[in-house]
């Protein structure tokens, strides 16, 4: 009986050695510690070239053609022809005309003499709501009724625009409002016979324009 024990407990005791034996190396066993190493690698970075201007290109001039040459035809001369033209004419009647021979020439050369002086020139009137102080007739020169035309019976006004200088004489007259040719004529060639104190700008005499009634009636 006792061998028996003994012998189960040599049995026992040697089964947990040989297990101590296997089991013993993963028990204590070390864990190393795995220390990783990383290598750096610098690359260079080339940045990419930068883009060139294009090569202008340079257009050559198109070849140029030959042309034929045209024949020198001979000149010929024109003919002087003296005359006038029809804008050198004026009338009051579009319907008259002059038959002469129209030109391309001047039967004399141009006048090359230039005019220094203003003399002969007709003054520049001041206007009216300008005028200090304005013209007065102080020589009346209306004409009489022409006997030659009361048998027409015309009466009634010519308005007359009237150009007066600085020493109160008529340098122009137009006619504004017409009654007959004969009597429209006939005030403004009257016109020209009237004197006037002449108009007056701050003290100053000065050129003017008025208008002009001249009244025909039949006595």
């Amino acid at each position: 009986m006792k061998n028996s024990k003994a012998w189960q407990l040599s049995f026992i005791i040697h089964f947990l050695l040989i297990c101590g034996f296997i089991v013993s190396p993963y028990l204590f066993k070390k864990e190393k510690i795995k220390i990783k190493t990383f290598q750096a690698q610098i690359y260079e970075v080339q940045e990419p070239p930068e883009d060139e201007p294009p090569t202008p290109t340079i257009a050559l001039p198109p070849k140029e053609v030959p042309q034929p040459k045209k024949p020198k035809l001979p000149s010929k001369k024109a003919k002087a022809i003296y005359g006038i033209s029809q804008k050198s004419l004026t009338t009051k009647n579009p319907t008259q005309g002059v038959a002469v021979k129209s030109g391309n020439t001047l039967a004399k050369e141009v006048d090359q003499k230039i005019i220094t002086s203003s003399e002969g020139a007709l003054p520049i009137p001041i206007p009216n709501f300008k005028l200090s102080k304005r013209p007065r007739v102080i020589k009346d020169a209306t004409p009489k009724y022409p006997e030659s035309l009361k048998a027409q019976g015309k009466e009634g006004l010519v308005i007359l625009n009237v150009l007066i200088d600085e020493s109160g004489q008529v340098r122009g007259v137009q006619i504004l409002k017409s009654l007959e040719n004969s009597l429209d004529q006939l005030a403004k060639k009257s016109m020209f016979k009237f004197l006037f104190t002449p108009a007056e700008l701050n003290g100053k005499k000065v050129p003017s324009r008025i208008k002009y009634r001249m009244n025909f009636k039949l006595k």
